[in-house]
């Protein structure tokens, strides 16, 4: 299923023009999920229903990358949790960022920007019984070492 999403910072500015560009990406109207608050992550509740019903093999739609993370740091966040969930995201004002594709170059930035927690090919448990190992043991590979 396609969702989308959109926010306003206000109850006074309108969220019309994010939802026509989601409209004309193809998404029902009733996948539609809009906020009208700051960005603040705890408050957006439509977000969090999103987030709740979102599964593997779902994509969320966003018309600009600033609705939906005010950060990198947020981002980075929200990007590690789609990736676990199996969820595809695509940024309809910066179509350098589609994880529904194939692309090498989306591929390339979402890694530039969501970092892996085994990043080097190696577990944190590899790397403290690596760093715990006898003196003159020889490492044979920089993968994860074998239990």
């Amino acid at each position: 299923m396609i969702f989308g999403y959109a926010r306003v910072s206000t109850s006074d500015q309108s969220p019309d023009l994010q939802i026509d560009a989601l409209l004309a990406e193809g998404i029902d109207q009733k996948n539609i999920h809009t906020d009208k608050i700051s960005s603040t992550p705890k408050d957006r509740k439509s977000l969090n229903r999103l987030w709740d019903v979102a599964t593997e093999g779902d994509t969320i739609v966003v018309w600009k990358l600033d609705r939906l993370a005010r950060s990198l740091i947020h981002f980075t966040k929200l990007m590690n949790e789609l990736e676990e969930k199996g969820v595809k995201f695509k940024s309809i004002h910066e179509p350098f960022i589609d994880t529904t594709k194939e692309s090498s170059n989306s591929r390339f930035l979402v890694n530039m920007f969501t970092p892996r927690r085994n990043w080097n090919g190696i577990s944190l448990s590899s790397a403290q019984r690596l760093v715990s190992s006898p003196p003159g043991s020889v490492v044979e590979s920089w993968g994860p070492l074998k239990d």
